[in-house]
């Protein structure tokens, strides 16, 4: 984590050490404050990539707070509608808290029948 913070005051326009503080921190249990990066990293990037990571800070927050389970469903539904985030889906430990869920289970069927739906450009 102070490799982290020492990338963040170095680079504050970079979202990837703020999402990865907030990563580290909800699976310490620091509830609040990883929900707090997870909040600063949307303001800074709404792209795939980081939406993906900051559902898994809320995935891993929801340990501790239920609803919190909502948010990680949103965000991660929003990464895999851009075609991002279904190669780590089986890997990514981080999402385990809401994997079992009948709701994830129905984000990731839809995003991949969008996502064959959806002609590919050359």
């Amino acid at each position: 984590i102070e490799t982290l913070d020492q990338a963040i005051r170095h680079y504050p326009d970079d979202v990837r050490p703020l999402a990865s503080r907030g990563i580290y921190l909800a699976r310490l249990g620091k509830r609040e404050a990883a929900l707090k990066d997870a909040e600063l990293a949307l303001l800074i990037d709404t792209n795939p990539p980081n939406l993906y990571q900051v559902a898994g800070i809320y995935a891993l927050t929801s340990r501790q707070e239920p609803t919190d389970r909502l948010e990680a469903l949103r965000l991660l539904s929003a990464a895999l509608k851009k075609g991002f985030g279904f190669e780590y889906l089986e890997i990514d430990r981080d999402l385990d808290p809401i994997r079992d869920l009948p709701a994830f289970r129905r984000v990731v069927d839809a995003s991949r029948t969008l996502q064959m739906a959806i002609p590919r450009r050359s």
